[in-house]
């Protein structure tokens, strides 16, 4: 390689013959799907009896190096600083159990938080392969045979994110995305800081390192100008291979990382804690870790149970910058179950409005509900914490830090798309917290009559059509009080199909999307399961009704 790579991964390995093509593989450049030249591994054998061998490394593709280490320290520590030593990239990457395999979105991440902020710590989320973690694990018979078996069942090498399906959470990263974690096993900083820190501290020299990984950790994030960006949907999966702490059960690894916090204490003359630093996310979810994005919600009131200190100073923690998006677009889409918000979203994402990844088939929509799976059960989760449900709204809404976060997370997931946007009709409630971080979006909304959203509630949710009317007015006062303060395109979703159709292509050219001029076909008259009404409505009803159709006309 001629050209002088962005980012340099420095992985240690030691007796690791049957985890390290795994790890490598997940390292390759068709695995991360980004180019060669982007970046370099530098792979360390501190030591082998059996080393790997520069041929088995290289086979990986031209940005491999193999160094292997005679006389090495049973620590990884001055490993891990000699790669860094000898690393050609100006962001530096550390793995410091070469057992650990990635997902493939990491470099691709890594360098958008270099490009985004002047001084990130890029940090993953730590996993065990298998059911629990590996040290409650052994107890189970969990071993290597196991292990190949369960990797056996999965196509984690055509698709890394299947490693979440055979992955439970590491101890160090229990909470999940939204607390604190001890470590990060495979982190990002610049060549400066790492300088600026004195790279890993090499008196932790007991094998494995002791607690070198989670000291650096804290020392990178502890500095003031620094930020630290989580990666989500991504994370680091640790193969069983009998590490110095993964490889012992319960009761021994206990016992093991007391003797370890007795170093730590002697080395820095306190005991550890957890770096207290809020992080941005950078990345986005998938339908393998989607699971652990809900539990990594629930776990946070465990969190704040067992850590009310450092929980209080976590919560406090205000972030002082954010990715930069003066230049972009943002549009929401506002209004209630089943009244053609899916059918508005999905017109407005063919004539160019990007969405991510959101739900193109549904059980009670063909098309799908064109929302985003993180952001609709996020914001039902915020619905409960305030005491009420999609359903049965709350009377008003307060937005604690977690909510934040993942609104913040989602934002960030964004960055790049000139025009961007969402649709979940709990937003009508939330709008205030999303515009607290998007003053200047860009709102569209639509609504229908009441009976027919009353009909179709009926036949979805089997709730008579007195509840039906019932939520249709709470969504639609929210309605109508926004559209009073800022006036933004209004539709109604009526029967007449060339009326609509009309309707939609006149948004769609207000908006000025990309592909405003494209033919709409995203539209289908017989996918509407409620087409005529004949109940007379109650007065109060009607009169809102009718103050929506005048402002939308």
């Amino acid at each position: 390689m001629s050209n002088r790579p962005q980012l340099s991964l420095i992985v240690i390995f030691f007796n690791m013959a049957r985890e390290a093509p795994r790890t490598l593989h997940t390292l390759s450049s068709k695995y991360q799907n980004v180019d060669s030249e982007l970046y370099e591994v530098i792979a360390i054998d501190n030591g082998s009896p059996e080393p790997l061998g520069a041929e088995l490394v290289e086979s990986f593709g031209p940005q491999f190096r193999y160094i292997y280490l005679e006389d090495a320290s049973p620590s990884p520590a001055n490993a891990l600083n000699y790669g860094a030593s000898i690393a050609r990239g100006q962001y530096l990457g550390f793995m410091i159990d070469g057992a650990r395999m990635l997902s493939p979105g990491v470099f691709k991440f890594a360098k958008a938080a270099f490009d985004s902020f002047s001084n990130p710590v890029v940090t993953t989320l730590g996993f065990h392969l298998g059911p629990k973690s590996q040290v409650e694990s052994i107890a189970d018979g969990y071993c290597q045979q196991r292990e190949d078996e369960l990797l056996a069942s999965v196509p984690w090498q055509e698709n890394g994110y299947e490693l979440f399906s055979v992955a439970a959470l590491a101890g160090s990263s229990k909470y999940g995305w939204f607390a604190p974690m001890a470590e990060s096993n495979c982190l990002f900083v610049n060549s400066s800081l790492f300088s600026d820190v004195g790279g890993f501290e090499e008196s932790f020299d007991l094998p494995g390192g002791g607690l070198v990984n989670l000291d650096f950790y804290f020392r990178v994030c502890s500095q003031k100008n620094t930020h630290l960006v989580q990666l989500l949907g991504e994370g680091s999966f640790h193969q069983f291979h009998g590490g110095a702490m993964t490889g012992k059960p319960r009761d021994e690894a206990h016992k093991e990382f007391v003797e370890l916090q007795k170093q730590y204490q002697k080395i820095r003359g306190h005991g550890f804690s957890p770096p207290v630093k809020q992080p941005v996310y950078l990345g986005r979810t998938n339908k393998s870790s989607l699971g652990v994005l809900k539990s990594s919600l629930g776990a946070i009131d465990e969190y704040r149970a067992e850590n009310p200190v450092a929980s209080d100073a976590f919560d406090k923690v205000v972030l002082d910058d954010r990715f930069a998006r003066s230049d972009q677009r943002s549009i929401i889409v506002l209004g209630m179950h089943r009244s053609g918000t899916s059918m508005l979203t999905g017109s407005l994402r063919e004539a160019g409005l990007y969405l991510g990844d959101v739900n193109t088939h549904a059980p009670h929509n063909k098309k799908g509900n064109m929302e985003h799976p993180a952001i609709m059960s996020m914001q039902e989760n915020l619905l409960q914490s305030n005491q009420g449900s999609w359903d049965e709204p709350p009377a008003s809404i307060n937005w604690d830090t977690l909510h934040k976060s993942i609104r913040d997370l989602f934002i960030n997931s964004f960055c790049g798309q000139p025009v961007w946007g969402f649709k979940d009709p709990r937003t009508l409630f939330t709008i205030e917290g999303w515009l607290e971080e998007l003053p200047k979006a860009e709102m569209v909304g639509i609504f229908r009559h009441p009976s027919l959203v009353a009909m179709s509630l009926h036949a979805r949710n089997k709730f008579s059509l007195e509840k039906g009317l019932d939520i249709w007015v709470k969504y639609n006062k929210r309605l109508l009080s926004l559209h009073r303060k800022t006036e933004f395109p209004l539709v109604e979703f009526v029967v007449d199909s060339e009326m609509l159709q009309e309707k939609l292509e006149a948004v769609v050219k207000r908006l000025n999307l990309p592909a405003q001029y494209r033919k709409l076909n995203f539209f289908e008259r017989g996918l509407r399961n409620a087409t005529t009404h004949e109940e007379a409505l109650p007065a109060s009803v009607q009169k809102l009704y009718q103050q929506l159709v005048e402002r939308s006309a």
